[in-house]
Parts: structure tokens; sequence; C-alpha cells
């Protein structure tokens, strides 16, 4: 599969309260700068207590994604106001690798599997699922949202993926092993992409797809593994 990526420069300026005056000076002219040019950059605050002092430390980094025309004026701004920053280039951000890497433990109760993008949607032509919906979201309202969280270099979740027959897991998995996949009833097994973050994680399977990821990270239960390993939708080891 070949990635639509376009090439650019990811800039992370943070400042914490133990930092010098300049830098925290320099972490505010950053986000002035950015939003006098118009630059979509996000703002994350971590705020940790210390032991044993139960100090409070308050950290606040920004972070810039732009096409690669911008990094010689980025550069030099930061560069000429002693502004620290850290850039990656963010076509490596965005190798099916890195991203792998990046992906969240799954949450508790649940399992990361590695869902083959060419088999699940062959499946899913001829099998219910809210697919279509979930792409139509990704596609009108959350594709920038979620090409800025690959881009960022942050660690970013996976979709939840649910696999559910209408006659249960026990009953779905002894057909599959007598009849084989192939011969399953149309709209017998059904594929759900559930939302379970204030982010659109649900849409987050079509961003990896589209990073090209032939193989995407999702989180599944016990029952959803079972019948994805039985369909042969799973891939053991990758990247």
């Amino acid at each position: 599969m070949i990635s639509n990526i376009s090439f650019g420069s990811t800039y992370k300026v943070s400042a914490a309260g133990k930092d010098s005056i300049q830098q925290r000076q320099g972490y505010s002219d950053f986000v002035e700068f950015c939003d006098k040019n118009q630059f979509q950059y996000s703002e994350d605050i971590n705020t940790r207590l210390n032991k044993p002092d139960y100090n409070l430390t308050c950290t606040t980094q920004a972070t810039l994604v732009v096409p690669d025309r911008f990094d010689k004026m980025i550069d030099t701004f930061l560069v000429s106001n002693g502004i620290q920053f850290k850039r990656y280039v963010t076509n490596s951000l965005m190798q099916p690798r890195t991203i792998n890497h990046r992906t969240q433990p799954a949450p508790k109760n649940m399992h990361t599997a590695y869902v083959n993008v060419r088999k699940l949607e062959q499946m899913l032509e001829q099998q219910d699922s809210n697919f279509e919906h979930c792409k139509s979201d990704y596609n009108k309202y959350y594709r920038d949202e979620l090409d800025f969280m690959l881009k960022s270099g942050d660690d970013i979740p996976a979709s939840s993926l649910y696999i559910t027959s209408m006659t249960g897991t026990n009953d779905a998995l002894d057909y599959i092993e007598h009849f084989g996949k192939e011969n399953l009833n149309q709209d017998s097994i059904s594929f759900c992409l559930s939302q379970k973050t204030n982010a659109p994680d649900h849409c987050m399977y079509f961003a990896m797809k589209d990073a090209g990821m032939a193989a995407v990270p999702v989180y599944v239960d016990d029952n959803t593994y079972r019948l994805g390993l039985a369909m042969d939708l799973f891939e053991d080891t990758v990247y």
C-alpha cells in the first residue's frame, strides 16, 4: 500500500516552572508566533506531584506540525530567539513501525491484535458492520485531527474492534471449524468500531490505514480475539 503522507516537520517546545525565565518566555513567544502565522498546533499541560516535598510541577508543551516549506522560517525564528526545541521529520513519525511503537497498550481486559486490512475488508463485504458509518465520520469530521495526532509523535490510542455473532461466540467458532469462514451466512457476524476516549479513536483504524499500515493495531476483547483468529484476520507478528 502506498502512503499519501507529505513531507514536513514536527516541532515541540516546552516550558516548566523550574525552567529559566528565558525558556518560559521563549515558549510564550513560540505560541504567539504560531497564532500570528495561523499555524495549527496543540498544547498539552502535565501536572505532577513530586515526592518527598509534594510540590506540584507543571509542564506545558506545544506541538506544531507543518509542511517542509515552512521549516526554514520556523527554524530561523526559534534559533534567533534562543528557544530550545525538538524537531522531527514528520515522515519518520509516520512509518508503520514507528506508529506501531507509539500505540498505547490495550486497556484493562482488552488485548492488542493486528488486523489484516485486506482480509478484514473482504469479510466486511458479506457481513454487518458500522465501518461505513465510521469511515464517513472520519472523512467528514476527523481526518485532520487524526492526521495531526499521528504526526505529533505522541502516543496514540488504537481503535477498539468488537466482533460478535448472532448465534454466540462458541456456536460461530464451531461453525467456522466445520464449514470454514468462507461459508458463513451473510450478516451472521457483526464488526463494530467503538469510541473509548474523548478523541475520535473509533476512526483511528482509517487514519492508520491511510498511513500505509497493512496490519492495523486494534484493541479486542477475548471473544473478538477468538473469532478473529478463527477467521484468520489477525497477524502473528508485524513490523
